[in-house]
């Protein structure tokens, strides 16, 4: 039987602060968060990664990239994951391209678990509330979180 996966990669989803996109994660939606991503793998439901957001929009298979295995909370509020990189070529040239450096920073998909409100924070007005899905992450060239990005990978 081949190897079902050819590398499992590390890293960090979100850490609290402002996104780009205007989003205020704080250290307990993210908590949810966690809490909720925990609950779904433990139910067996996947959380994948694809190459980019439109690949997992389409739903394409042939651009899936990981899958996450763990995903938990730091002290320091930040959500991390580690998942595993399947033996296709898809997956191989994208551990391959992580590896060396060329591309590791990553965006979230999700949606908040309770209704949205719009604060002021920090002098800007932004989106939050005190619950946040995972729906799973994918590669991005411009992630809307600083440092969300792949941070380890082993063959």
């Amino acid at each position: 039987m081949a190897q079902t996966k050819v590398a499992t990669i590390r890293g960090t989803l979100l850490k609290p602060g402002v996104s780009k996109n205007k989003r205020l994660y704080t250290a307990e939606n993210i908590a949810s968060a966690a809490e909720s991503a925990k609950s779904d793998l433990a139910a067996g439901k996947t959380l994948n990664m694809y190459t980019t957001h439109k690949a997992a929009e389409e739903d394409d298979p042939m651009k899936l990239v990981g899958q996450f295995t763990k995903v938990w909370q730091e002290t320091d509020g930040s959500l991390k994951f580690e998942a595993d990189v399947p033996n296709t070529t898809t997956g191989r040239d994208y551990a391959n391209i992580t590896h060396g450096g060329f591309q590791r920073t990553i965006s979230i998909r999700g949606g908040w678990g309770s209704t949205p409100t719009i604060e002021d924070y920090d002098g800007q007005k932004v989106l939050t509330a005190p619950t946040l899905r995972l729906g799973g992450a994918d590669g991005t060239a411009s992630p809307g979180v600083e440092g969300a990005s792949i941070e380890g990978i082993d063959f």
